[in-house]
């Protein structure tokens, strides 16, 4: 908020509509504020405008939305009826630096950040310095403001070439696991073939009573795990070659 702690707003406009308006109204109430609403032709029936101790129209009779974007407007019905504090919502001039300016030259509370604040971290190139400042962690960029077409194309080219350095050994750490899959995968079905003839040749001699049912069901379930085990094989291979497509494909795309 751009004014002292202490001072203490008594009458709250509420620059928007719908929804956004009703859950800043009731809010308001609840501090015990009068509360100002303004409304469209078009919303002249919005519950909005009834939840508000008062509520005025701006805009004429066939401008349903524009008008909410009105800054000289807005500040006239603040002006008009004593407002001291204004809540932009969200949306609409809820970052509008001059919306914002303007309040403050009006002597009205604009209820979010300060102008310089909003100009700052509203363009990117800014924000990045004084997040830098911060040391608040960033993604890498080129440091360089795009203020041409042929430093994004220099700019672009870099980013191209590293990305093209990263997907290629993407690909090759993917081939490795392909691979790796594949043999664990033949490791697995010679596994479950073992099992299975082991499994075969217990039930025989179960059959016969040459085995006890304890022996019987350890085969049995030696035989499950083994089968367990081939299907997450199965699995895990086919999830390796389809990301292995995945950045062959990207790889292609890169070069």
């Amino acid at each position: 908020m751009n004014v002292p702690v202490h001072q203490r707003f008594k009458r709250l406009l509420v620059a928007n509509r719908g929804e956004i308006a009703i859950r800043t109204l009731r809010a308001a109430s609840e501090l015990e504020l009068t509360t100002v609403a303004i409304y469209t032709h078009e919303d002249r029936y919005s519950l909005h405008r009834y939840k508000a101790d008062e509520s005025y129209q701006i805009g004429a009779d066939d401008d349903p939305l524009k008008p909410y974007l009105d800054i000289e407007a807005i500040i006239r019905v603040a002006l008009e009826n004593k407002v001291d504090a204004i809540h932009p919502g969200y949306g609409f001039l809820s970052e509008n630096v001059q919306f914002a300016r303007r309040c403050r030259e009006e002597n009205i509370v604009f209820v979010g950040p300060s102008p310089e604040a909003m100009q700052q971290l509203g363009n990117k190139v800014d924000a990045k310095i004084i997040a830098r400042s911060a040391n608040v962690p960033l993604i890498e960029d080129s440091n360089v403001p795009l203020q041409n077409a042929q430093i994004a194309l220099e700019t672009n080219q870099l980013k191209v070439e590293e990305a093209k350095l990263t997907v290629e050994r993407d690909v090759l750490n993917s081939f490795d696991l392909f691979q790796n899959s594949i043999i664990l995968l033949k490791v697995e079905e010679r596994s479950v073939a073992a099992a299975q003839l082991n499994f075969d040749r217990s039930k025989e001699l179960f059959n016969q009573g040459q085995i006890t049912t304890t022996d019987f069901r350890q085969a049995q379930l030696n035989l499950n795990r083994a089968k367990s085990r081939l299907n997450t094989a199965n699995f895990t291979t086919k999830m390796a070659e389809i990301e292995l497509i995945r950045l062959s494909g990207e790889l292609i795309i890169v070069r």
